[in-house]
């Protein structure tokens, strides 16, 4: 068994809506049809974070959605999608690692999360995980079939070996269409409750 862990809602908090990312930045701005809708109804937000466009194009494109200043605005706004790791998921991996279990990571995420989540010191759980994989590095975005097969090339490993945790249910049917064992997690209860319960490390 292998264990591969998405990062956003599994890991670490991310808010899902613009509304909620707007209002954890702080920053004035216009309103928007985008403001109650999900990251992804940005048309510009899957493509970058499937590596198709640059980084300019995108905060650009965010910028001018909600009337803010310039891109530095809105590399701020982008930064504070994410926030903080959930409690006890560092101690889970690094059980999985004592046991000899390898672990991944396949998220949808971009360079400017990417930084922050591996370098940043504030992600212990992330740190912990052997090998780092993001949509941007792999040309393609969950849920697309391409995206599992190009993770399995990557590291060398089956599919059929895997376990994958991911909080969107059209990823992990995705991931199951592709031979993963994959499961849900939910906001039910707390996050590392959650994979203890699904990995049996109880």
């Amino acid at each position: 068994m292998k264990v591969v862990f998405d990062v956003g809602k599994v890991l670490a908090h991310a808010h899902m809506q613009w509304k909620n990312a707007l209002a954890a930045s702080g920053l004035n701005h216009n309103d928007s049809p985008l403001l109650e809708k999900y990251l992804y109804d940005l048309p510009q937000y899957l493509p970058y974070e499937g590596g198709q466009i640059s980084e300019d194009t995108y905060l650009s494109a965010l910028a001018k959605e909600f009337g803010l200043k310039d891109t530095a605005a809105a590399l701020h706004l982008h930064r504070s999608i994410i926030g903080d790791e959930y409690p006890g998921v560092a101690d889970v991996i690094r059980e999985l690692s004592a046991k000899g279990i390898e672990t991944a990571t396949l998220s949808n995420n971009n360079p400017i999360h990417w930084a922050w989540f591996t370098e940043s010191g504030k992600y212990p759980a992330i740190e912990a995980i052997q090998y780092l994989v993001a949509s941007f590095q792999l040309g393609h975005f969950k849920p697309e079939p391409a995206i599992y097969t190009a993770f399995c090339d990557r590291l060398g490993w089956e599919a059929s070996n895997l376990v994958f945790l991911d909080d969107s249910e059209v990823n992990v049917i995705a991931a199951r269409e592709a031979g993963w064992q994959a499961f849900v997690i939910t906001e039910d209860e707390p996050k590392a409750d959650q994979i203890r319960r699904i990995l049996n490390l109880y």
